[in-house]
């Protein structure tokens, strides 16, 4: 009958509206996955940088030493501290940002089951 299809109708387009909703809800969590893995690219990318920083230092420092080899010298190593802050310094935050992301991933799973459950609940 009329109204036996128009309910189904109802119901087809309910659910395809809440197919909508899910769908562009985890486009938005793509788009904020993705901006926060170029954040921890760049981040990489710093620490990438800090530790040639360090190593080409290190390397002069040690082309110092040999090169005077023979006079009375007293080098400070002092440099190392300040690098080795920074790369200690990007990988926290990159270990904090992975901690957020983890939690708010949970958090979004355990919404996204919540709603499913309570569609599911209202359907049958």
């Amino acid at each position: 009958s009329i109204s036996t299809i128009e309910n189904l109708a109802r119901i087809l387009y309910d659910e395809l509206a809440m197919y909508k909703i899910d769908e562009e809800f985890q486009a938005m969590n793509l788009t904020v996955a993705t901006g926060r893995a170029i954040d921890m690219q760049i981040q990489f990318e710093m620490i990438k940088r800090q530790q040639q920083m360090y190593f080409e230092l290190e390397s002069q420092v040690l082309e110092a030493i040999w090169a005077s080899a023979d006079n009375n010298w007293n080098f400070d190593f002092e440099h190392r501290n300040g690098i080795n802050g920074q790369i200690q310094d990007g990988m926290n935050a990159i270990q904090d940002q992975l901690f957020e992301m983890q939690e708010r991933d949970l958090k979004h799973a355990l919404d996204a089951a919540i709603l499913s459950q309570e569609h599911l609940e209202s359907v049958i």
